[in-house]
């Protein structure tokens, strides 16, 4: 057992001592030596051991283990993937399964995410932590708004290989996988930053795979609503209205939006990635793993410092004493009132 004193130990030891002597006159006192005594006396020394805080260290090992695998996601979440031509459902909600499908299917995997809504930027650094990758991935969600200046998907990549060329510098013995998701569709309005797509930005990936979304035919680009939930996430909904009240309209025309191959199948022939749509996916896994050979699970040991609290047994058993107490006085009141009478 250990102690992790409330109080200052001094303090305490100066109570402790007070109370013994308390006892010691009550016992040599023979009109002291009633029950209320030694009760009120128990009741003070259990509160002061409480104070004491006594622990019992719990042995035991946490045991993490992490591999050498960086999963490297780099997602479109742009208004065009809420278009709902995927099976009827959203783009975005297949992107989210296949990300999860993706991140389980790898053993104690890193993971990192970086995004395109209304800008570009590193939804989640690399992390070892997966139940919050898994997280991340069942909640990716797509925000659109005035501020919203069209997709640039050539940026977004740029971006993501900047940040993941600066952390395969830190770390040469990373297997590093990328997967680009996206729909293809690369409107760029803003053309102050039109960049082009660098052929050697992933030359040091173990492998890589762009993932299509979408279909030829396509379809109407929805205007959603968003709000935060609790854990600081989007949620979306499509905004109701009839006719074109739920779409975004440029000049008073839908914005339609599909499947552009032609820039998926450019950008996985430029980086040597493999392409492939939704479906394809076990097969991307499978590629996957081939080409990390050199994975590794690195298995730590630590120590735990994690204690049972044991203060709460003590206040517990003050407070039961104390119950007696009132009982005793609350009978002699009942005891003299009838004598009263």
């Amino acid at each position: 057992m250990m102690f992790r004193p409330v109080l200052p130990l001094y303090i305490l030891i100066v109570a402790l001592a007070a109370i013994i002597i308390a006892v010691v006159f009550c016992i040599a006192i023979r009109s002291h030596r009633k029950s209320s005594n030694f009760i009120r006396l128990g009741v003070l020394l259990l509160i002061l051991i409480a104070l004491f805080r006594p622990v019992l260290p719990l042995n035991s090992q946490a045991n993490t283990a992490h591999s050498n695998t960086v999963l490297f996601f780099i997602v479109d979440s742009t208004g065009s993937m809420a278009v709902e031509d995927v099976n009827g459902k959203m783009r975005i909600e297949k992107l989210r399964s296949d990300m999860r499908k993706i991140i389980s299917s790898f053993d104690a995997p890193k993971v990192s995410v970086y995004a395109q809504d209304i800008t570009t930027y590193r939804m989640m650094p690399v992390s070892s932590d997966v139940t919050t990758a898994l997280r991340l991935a069942d909640n990716i969600s797509i925000r659109n708004s005035s501020a919203s200046e069209g997709t640039n998907l050539n940026l977004l990549l740029n971006s993501a290989a900047d940040y993941i060329g600066a952390y395969h510098e830190r770390d040469k013995d990373a297997e590093i996988v990328v997967f680009f998701m996206s729909d293809g569709d690369n409107n760029v309005t803003n053309t102050r930053d039109n960049t082009h797509i660098n052929d050697d930005d992933f030359n040091f990936a173990s492998y890589g795979a762009v993932i299509g979304y979408g279909s030829k035919e396509g379809g109407k680009v929805p205007k959603v609503l968003y709000t935060t939930t609790d854990f600081g996430i989007y949620e979306y909904e499509i905004k109701p209205g009839g006719d074109e009240d739920g779409y975004i309209t440029v000049k008073g025309k839908p914005v339609f939006s599909s499947l552009n191959e032609e820039y998926l199948h450019n950008a996985a022939d430029s980086y040597k990635f493999d392409y492939g749509q939704s479906g394809d996916v076990d097969k991307m896994i499978e590629a996957a793993k081939k080409n990390t050979g050199k994975s590794i699970i690195i298995g730590d040991s630590i120590e735990s410092n994690l204690v049972f609290e044991t203060y709460w047994i003590f206040m517990l058993a003050a407070g039961v004493l104390m119950l007696v107490e009132f009982f005793k006085d609350f009978n002699s009141f009942l005891s003299e009132r009838e004598a009263r009478k």
